[in-house]
C-alpha cells in the first residue's frame, strides 16, 4: 500500500495531465460526497450534488446500513474517451454507479456494466474503444 501511494506521488510530481486528471478526479469525487461548495463543479457537470443525491441515495444508504465500503464508479471507465471528450459527458449520471470498493478495485479499467442506449449513442465519438 505505502508503495502504490508513493508511486501515485511520484506520477502526480512528474506528469502534469495526470495530476491535473487527478485533481479533477478528486476534486468532482469531493462534490460529489457534498464536501465542497457547487460553484464551477456544477456548471461542469450539468447537475448538482442534490440531483446526484435523488439518483443514488438508495444504494449509498443500502452500503452505508451494511457496513460496506463503496465507492463512485464509472461504468464506462474514464480511460476509454478520448481528450475530446466533454467532462459532462464522462460524469454524466447515467455513466455512474455506486458499487462495493473491493468489487470496484476488481473492475480495474473494464466496462462491467451497461449504459442506456440514449447515452451509449452520445459517447460513441468520443470513445477510444466499443465495450457495448
Amino acid at each position: 500500500m505505502e508503495q502504490a501511494v508513493a508511486n501515485k506521488r511520484k506520477r502526480r510530481e512528474e506528469d502534469l495531465e495526470y495530476r491535473t486528471k487527478d485533481t479533477l478526479r478528486s476534486n468532482i469525487s469531493n462534490y460529489l460526497r457534498g464536501r465542497v461548495k457547487a460553484g464551477a463543479t456544477q456548471q461542469i457537470l450539468g447537475y448538482t450534488f442534490d440531483d446526484f443525491w435523488q439518483e443514488f441515495e438508495l444504494d449509498i444508504l443500502a452500503f452505508k446500513l451494511y457496513g460496506v465500503s463503496y465507492e463512485v464508479d464509472h461504468k464506462i471507465p474514464i480511460s476509454w474517451f478520448n481528450e475530446q471528450a466533454p467532462i459532462s459527458l464522462i460524469w454524466d449520471l447515467r455513466n455512474l454507479q455506486i458499487i462495493e470498493a473491493g468489487l470496484n478495485s476488481k473492475k480495474r479499467n473494464f466496462w462491467a456494466h451497461p449504459v442506456d442506449d440514449e447515452y451509449y449513442k452520445l459517447v460513441v465519438p468520443f470513445l477510444l474503444r466499443d465495450g457495448h
